[in-house]
């Protein structure tokens, strides 16, 4: 009997290996340079320059596609597949965004991982939408 694996399986082995490692080493530095108030933010402000603009739309949906379909894989295998799919779709722009992106950070265990990584790097925890602001109100 052969023992050997298909090239396509020891190919896929390979690149989900690869896969997890960027995620693990990348994942916590992403979210610990994020500022506090990230998910309370409205658009960011379009570059001067068109080409710039489209540069970098297709820059940041290439890397949340990237960090989507990793985050993906980890659900299957080690890894924090949760917060990088949520990374993922962060960096992406697509309509309906920001509801999708609210509606997943409403849920305690998002947060809880998102804010265990920010404490864990010495960092303020994040700031979620429908939280009070510190300093708003009475």
């Amino acid at each position: 009997m052969n023992t050997d694996l298909p090239p396509l399986v020891l190919i896929v082995g390979i690149l989900s290996f690869v896969l997890f490692l960027a995620a693990l080493i990348t994942m916590p530095w992403i979210i610990g340079s994020l500022p506090r108030d990230v998910f309370l933010r409205g658009k960011e402000k379009e570059q001067s320059h068109p080409v710039v603009s489209i540069l970098i739309l297709i820059a940041r949906n290439v890397m949340g596609l990237l960090f989507f379909t990793m985050g993906f894989v980890m659900l299957f295998m080690p890894g924090q597949g949760l917060l990088t799919m949520l990374a993922g779709l962060v960096l992406m722009r697509f309509p309906g965004k920001t509801r999708l992106v609210h509606r997943i950070l409403s849920l305690s265990i998002i947060q809880k991982g998102l804010n265990g990584l920010r404490r864990r790097m010495g960092k303020e925890t994040f700031l979620f939408p429908g939280e009070e602001r510190p300093g708003k109100g009475s």
